[in-house]
C-alpha cells in the first residue's frame, strides 16, 4: 500500500530495501506485470499489521510458484501454511521478518520446496467466482437461508 507519512511505524522502504542485498523494492506495479516480476522473484512478503482480506497478491505468488512469508491472521493462514510453503511471521515484530527472511536466503532448497508447495495449496483454494459464490452459499444454506444467485 501507500505511504502513511502519519504512522510513526511508517518509513523509507525503497531506501532501506537498498541496505538489504538481495532484496529489491520495486513499489507499485501494474496487475499486467505481475506474471514477469514474480518470474524474477524467489519469495513474497506480505509483513503487515493490518487486518488483511483474502491476500489475494499471495494466492498469485503461490499460483506462480514462490514460496510465502507474510503475517499471522485467519486469512493469511488460507493460503500460507508455516514450514509447508512458507514462514508465518509476527507482524509487530520485525525480527520475525528479518529471521524468515535470512532462512530463504540461507537455505535455497527449503525456499524452493516451499515454493512447489505454494502451488499445490494454490490450486486446491476456492478462489474463482463460481468457488467463491459455491463456500458462501454453503455456509447460508447450513444457516437454512441460501443465496439467490446475483442478477445484473
Amino acid at each position: 500500500g501507500s505511504i502513511d507519512p502519519t504512522n510513526p511505524d511508517c518509513f523509507d522502504i525503497e531506501a532501506e530495501s537498498q541496505n538489504l542485498g538481495r532484496v529489491k523494492y520495486v513499489g507499485a506495479t501494474a496487475a499486467n506485470a505481475m506474471p514477469k516480476l514474480f518470474a524474477r522473484c524467489e519469495v513474497v512478503c506480505l509483513p503487515t499489521q493490518l487486518q488483511e482480506g483474502f491476500p489475494r497478491v499471495l494466492i498469485e505468488a503461490a499460483a506462480n510458484g514462490l514460496a510465502l512469508i507474510a503475517s499471522d491472521q485467519p486469512s493469511i493462514r488460507q493460503i500460507l501454511k508455516h514450514g509447508k510453503n512458507g514462514w508465518v511471521i509476527d507482524g509487530f515484530d520485525f525480527k520475525s521478518l528479518q529471521r524468515a527472511m535470512q532462512e530463504a536466503i540461507n537455505d535455497s532448497a527449503l525456499t524452493s520446496q516451499y515454493a512447489e508447495q505454494s502451488t499445490k495449496i494454490a490450486r486446491m483454494l476456492p478462489v474463482g467466482e463460481d468457488q467463491v459464490f459455491n463456500v458462501f452459499n454453503s455456509v447460508y444454506e447450513s444457516l437454512h437461508q441460501p443465496l439467490e444467485p446475483f442478477k445484473a
